[in-house]
């Protein structure tokens, strides 16, 4: 670094020494300003990462039909009759029912969703295999005990291809491993009926079912998922699956249809309703910091008139008044962009999932209040700076 810019920093940090009480207090405002810039900063990339998980768990081009049924009233449930009947329907379509039910397992604390499912399911839902195969239709003809383990319940079972993991008293063996997704489903996917999670154990749906009170019934499915490989054909599928369980002798009361745009839609809204409020209020606190910092930085320059006027004598040029200012306002508004990420952090991540929308930190929480912080510097310091590069040594003589 040149003597001339270690010289300047050197009076930056005078200047900040010289007014502790007026440099704190701009700092205050401005960290306030940034800390609610970044909290929304995070809380808008955490509601994009939510959106971005229901397309990648849901998969694309797909919609999944949910059955509404209630059998004790009399209507009937989603069947596996509805999922056929799409099937020979939509001939450009992949299509695959799920029937989901909570099991116990010796030796696991939680209970495991075990899937009856049939072959088609990781197609329609992208699913990537990790070891081993799916369910074919051998497997459903032959009502074999067969079973396809999740990634995460094949690593804390520690079982692989070729291995045999008991269900209540019969025995599957291990056919595959399949990576259907990490972690806890959306929570818009589980409101929908859709969400299966990811601890899953998937079973052919002909196969012998002993943690099932009963057989009857034993055809019903909670959801149907179709896919589409086209946007155009996923449209058609769309509005064809509706016409079609929607006839009177297919007695599938209640049905709903949930796609994507479905449940993007509502965290949308919620989006633009956090931009527009939580926005708001970060604006009003930046603006509120960037007037405070103005005030100091205009009554520096009146307390310093006779410095400036003394280095103006002494051959500083006014390029160089004003760029001491300038400096002097983006090492207050640095610090308050630190102070203000900090505070963020430390508010938001002991939080975790108790906070009741999810927050995603990375370089944008970092960065945007960073580049706000030195774009208010520059702007509420160009007035005074420009101000003080204006004094002249006269001047400075007539305030001694």
């Amino acid at each position: 670094m040149s003597a001339s810019r270690w010289a300047l920093w050197e009076d930056v940090a005078e200047g900040i020494r010289a007014q502790p009480g007026r440099t704190g207090l701009s700092c205050l405002a401005l960290a306030i300003g940034i800390a609610a810039l970044a909290v929304l900063t995070a809380v808008l990339g955490g509601l994009d990462q939510r959106a971005q998980g229901i397309v990648r768990e849901l998969g694309v081009q797909v919609f999944g039909i949910v059955g509404g049924g209630d059998e004790s009233g009399g209507r009937e449930r989603l069947g596996r009759a509805h999922a056929e009947l799409l099937a020979a329907n939509l001939p450009d379509c992949g299509v695959a029912g799920v029937r989901v039910e909570s099991v116990r397992v010796a030796g696991d604390r939680a209970a495991v969703g075990v899937v009856s499912a049939d072959a088609e399911l990781a197609k329609v839902r992208g699913w990537r295999l990790a070891d081993g195969r799916f369910l074919d239709e051998l497997d459903i003809r032959s009502r074999a005990r067969v079973a396809v383990l999740s990634a995460e319940v094949s690593r804390q079972w520690g079982k692989q291809v070729g291995e045999v993991v008991t269900l209540r008293t019969l025995p599957f063996q291990v056919v595959g491993i399949v990576d259907a997704g990490g972690g806890r489903p959306a929570p818009e996917l589980s409101r929908a009926g859709v969400g299966l999670g990811s601890r899953l154990l998937f079973v052919p749906w002909t196969a012998p079912a002993p943690w099932r009170q009963t057989d009857h019934h034993a055809d019903t499915v909670d959801a149907v998922f179709v896919r589409a490989d086209t946007e155009s054909g996923y449209r058609r599928g769309l509005a064809a699956s509706i016409r079609l369980l929607r006839q009177p002798d297919q007695a599938a009361a209640g049905l709903s249809w949930v796609t994507p745009d479905d449940l993007l839609a509502g965290i949308r809204r919620l989006q633009r309703m956090i931009r527009w409020t939580a926005g708001s209020v970060a604006g009003l606190c930046l603006l509120l910091g960037g007037t405070t910092l103005m005030s100091l930085m205009v009554a520096n320059v009146r307390d310093r008139v006779p410095e400036i006027g003394l280095r103006r004598a002494l051959g500083a040029t006014g390029g160089d008044i004003a760029a001491l200012f300038v400096a002097e306002a983006l090492v207050v508004t640095g610090l308050a962009a630190v102070a203000g990420t900090l505070a963020a952090h430390l508010i938001l991540l002991p939080a975790g999932d108790a906070f009741p929308v999810p927050v995603q930190f990375g370089w944008r929480t970092a960065l945007l209040p960073g580049c706000c912080a030195a774009a208010m510097g520059m702007l509420f310091s160009l007035g005074p700076a420009r101000a003080a590069a204006r004094i002249v040594p006269s001047e400075a003589l007539r305030n001694e």
